[in-house]
């Protein structure tokens, strides 16, 4: 194995999250609470999810949104002023150019095509394409209806919640990523919930990955270190992101906390306590306001949340690695 568990530094990291106060407020924001019906909800975050990945590039500097920030909001503009585009028996008749430009409008500063930094458009469309194919055929083009045939089970004989979502390519990752996210926004809004939660696969995404990497939770040998410290693309991730989801796994359990929870804190401290300038290192975030904060209770935060254990904090070989560098559209 190239990656494994460095138990201890795992044990430390429980404990520090095991006190940890979450905000409700963030279950609340208008992504999740603005949409009243839950049809219409539940197709906005079933397609958000489903092209949300590798979103480097899309960016509204001007309003101080990037990546899935960006998504919330374009796709909640969408649903306020153009649901038909959320409509998966509508979506079926566009096609894959049509539906590709009226896609980018919405995450353009200008409202215009030629300035939307939604790139991959093409693929992007065409998974939102093949996924609303999907669910008009087989479930009468309501999202509520595939929630409905799941029986609230993950894995049910090839009829799970699961099971469902890989037959459709967006979805078809082996680790769940977007699957588990998609599962995480529906609980949080109450919508849906399923009953086997021992199924559950945690969300893990490039954010995640690095914070467990750099943090030392998930150690990896000489050769690895070097390819994540040189940001060399990789063929696949599939064993990094495998012990990494293992972790996660083995946090929850022993911190005691919803492991759709842990999105929450490894995610949103990721993408702004631990990017290119670190938090230790800088003693600033990479966002304004820090993620983190949006949806994690902390009287302060001029220092990293995981300091007292964290490895990178006084180790470059940690600290300078990066999330595998791999194409996907997974995650």
């Amino acid at each position: 194995m190239k990656a494994f568990i460095n138990s201890s530094v795992l044990e430390e990291a429980a404990v520090s999250i095991s006190t940890l106060t979450f905000k409700d407020e963030f279950l609340s924001r208008p992504f999740l609470s603005r949409i009243q019906d839950d049809e219409l909800k539940a197709s906005m975050l079933f397609y958000a999810v489903a092209i949300c990945h590798q979103t480097y590039a899309l960016q509204d500097s001007s309003r101080n949104l990037y990546g899935w920030d960006y998504l919330e909001d374009g796709f909640l503009r969408m649903a306020l002023a153009y649901p038909e585009l959320l409509s998966s028996g509508y979506i079926t008749t566009l096609g894959l150019d049509n539906l590709s430009q009226a896609l980018l409008p919405w995450f353009s500063p200008d409202g215009s095509k030629t300035n939307s930094t939604l790139d991959r458009i093409e693929e992007r469309a065409g998974l939102m394409l093949q996924a609303a194919t999907v669910i008009s055929n087989d479930f009468g083009g309501s999202i509520l209806a595939f929630l409905s045939a799941t029986n609230h089970l993950l894995f049910n004989n090839g009829h799970g919640f699961y099971e469902l979502l890989q037959t459709l390519e967006a979805f078809r990752d082996n680790h769940r990523k977007k699957s588990s996210f998609f599962l995480k926004l529906l609980s949080d809004t109450g919508i849906y919930s399923v009953l086997d939660i021992e199924n559950i696969i945690p969300v893990m995404d490039y954010h995640m990955q690095r914070v467990l990497l750099r943090t030392g939770i998930v150690a990896t040998d000489q050769d690895l270190t070097s390819i994540l410290i040189s940001r060399v693309e990789m063929e696949s991730d599939e064993e990094v992101r495998g012990v990494c989801i293992e972790a996660m796994k083995k946090i929850a359990s022993l911190a005691g906390i919803d492991i759709l929870r842990m999105n929450d804190v490894f995610y949103m401290l990721g993408r702004s306590c631990c990017l290119e300038t670190p938090l230790c290192r800088s003693g600033s975030c990479s966002k304004e306001p820090c993620s983190l904060t949006i949806t994690v209770d902390l009287k302060e935060h001029h220092h990293c949340l995981f300091e007292s254990f964290c490895l990178g904090g006084s180790d470059d070989s940690y600290i300078l690695k990066w999330h595998p560098m791999v194409k996907t559209h997974f995650y």
